[in-house]
């Protein structure tokens, strides 16, 4: 599998860590330390889906999301330390295709993220471009 993902999280660790995992997968990543520079490498590298935490400085993963979506149908997974209804509902409304409590076990969520690429990207593997 083919694809870049971009890693949006203000810990260098879990970068590295999600990284790392995704590699073994076979997957490229571009690393963004927070919203600003998330917004700036979207712009610069052809990404298919974003790891995106919640908190983080300069500008936060709710506004990243709402402008991601004003540009891109790319797949969102949102990451967040607390697991409240509220948040999660905030999420979805604002277009994340899924949600992951912090911490999570960088298997499971590289299995999100292969899930959500097939999903996404069945047409074009079948030969087809969405």
């Amino acid at each position: 599998m083919n694809r870049t993902i971009l890693i949006v999280d203000d810990e260098e660790r879990m970068r590295l860590l999600m990284e790392a995992y995704l590699k073994k997968e076979g997957m490229k990543t571009v690393l963004a330390e927070n919203g600003k520079d998330a917004l700036d490498k979207f712009g610069k590298h052809e990404v298919d889906l974003v790891v995106l935490d919640i908190m983080m400085p300069l500008m936060d993963g709710w506004t990243v999301c709402r402008k991601l979506r004003e540009i891109s149908n790319v797949p969102i997974i949102m990451l967040r330390s607390r697991a409240e209804d509220e948040d999660q509902l905030l999420g979805f409304q604002l277009g994340t295709d899924s949600y992951v409590t912090k911490p999570v076990s960088p298997s499971i969520l590289v299995a999100r993220i292969k899930a959500l690429l097939k999903r996404a990207y069945s047409d074009e593997e079948n030969g087809e471009k969405n």
